[in-house]
């Protein structure tokens, strides 16, 4: 029913991977706490490709304070919104990456939208759907050091700084 075409959003879950891997139908309370409940709003970004998960994956991170050994994200079909009545809201980014910022939506903070949302990501996830994304860290470096290819006018002063300090860690 819910495919991933590539009519998609991504939402970063902040390397909780294993609570969903691991989930059963009763966690959704706990998903949703985890992973749909912030208090700067429940941003996602439109991907249309799997190397777009990962811009998206590191740039989030990157924004956040510094990179993990890996990073996942949360696929949400646009279908599967359109069936559940969610509008995701075109909103400006603030991860310093131009590129992906110019990706980025808002989920309307609408706790029983939301919960419904997750319970059905989970339903789906259980029946085998391909809904939950890892980007290790290769990968992740990988797009830091694409992101510094960019111009002054895509990635912020302080972004490009983060991306060389990040990439200077490395042996």
């Amino acid at each position: 029913m819910f495919g991933t075409g590539r009519d998609v959003f991504v939402r970063v879950i902040n390397g909780k991977l294993p609570q969903w891997q691991e989930a059963s139908a009763d966690s959704v309370d706990a998903l949703l706490k985890s992973h749909f409940t912030d208090s700067r709003g429940v941003s996602i970004f439109r991907v249309d490709t799997d190397i777009d998960e990962c811009e998206v994956a590191a740039a989030v991170k990157l924004g956040s304070g510094g990179l993990p050994k890996d990073a996942a994200v949360v696929r949400l079909p646009r279908e599967l919104l359109d069936a559940l009545s969610i509008e995701p809201d075109p909103t400006p980014g603030d991860t310093g990456v131009g590129p992906v910022d110019r990706r980025h939506h808002d989920l309307a903070d609408e706790p029983d939208r939301l919960r419904e949302l997750v319970a059905k990501l989970l339903e789906l996830q259980l029946e085998g759907r391909d809904l939950i994304r890892q980007t290790r860290r290769p990968v992740l470096d990988r797009q830091l050091q694409g992101f510094l290819n960019l111009g002054d006018e895509d990635l912020a002063a302080d972004s490009r700084q983060r991306c060389r300090a990040e990439l200077a860690k490395r042996p």
